[in-house]
């Protein structure tokens, strides 16, 4: 009897230790989700929120939808592809704050120098003695 209790603890224990590694490998969303979580955190507290709202917007509804696909199924196929397409967003997102960064910063130089004349070149320096032909 003492032998079978043992088996039957043995198999238990396996079978226990076995479905909490499974169940612990199903809990870790993929590197490739994780990242674009943290990227978009990152984007969406800095100059991106601001300058780009409209492609972070759509940024985020690719990472949720790649999230509710991890929540649904775990880490497939599908969840990865979410994920890519999400990180170009977020990617594009970034790009776009920083080319309207730009722009602005562009238009305060053009304010900026509004009322300066242009230099024009002559060919010499301007009002200074031109050498005497020979």
């Amino acid at each position: 009897m003492r032998t079978n209790q043992r088996r039957q603890l043995a198999a238990f224990a396996l079978t226990s230790i076995g479905l909490g590694l499974m169940c612990a490998c199903a809990v870790y969303p993929p590197g490739q989700l994780v990242a674009i979580r943290l990227s978009y955190a990152d984007l969406s507290n800095g100059p991106a929120a601001r300058l780009a709202p409209g492609e972070l917007a759509d940024a985020k509804k690719s990472v949720d939808l790649a999230d509710r696909e991890f929540s649904a199924h775990g880490d497939t196929s599908l969840c990865r592809d979410y994920s890519y397409i999400a990180q170009n967003k977020l990617d594009l997102a970034a790009a776009a704050a920083e080319a309207e960064e730009e722009r602005r910063a562009l238009a305060t130089m053009n304010t900026d120098t509004a009322g300066v004349t242009p230099l024009h070149f002559d060919g010499g320096l301007s009002g200074s003695p031109q050498p005497p032909d020979i």
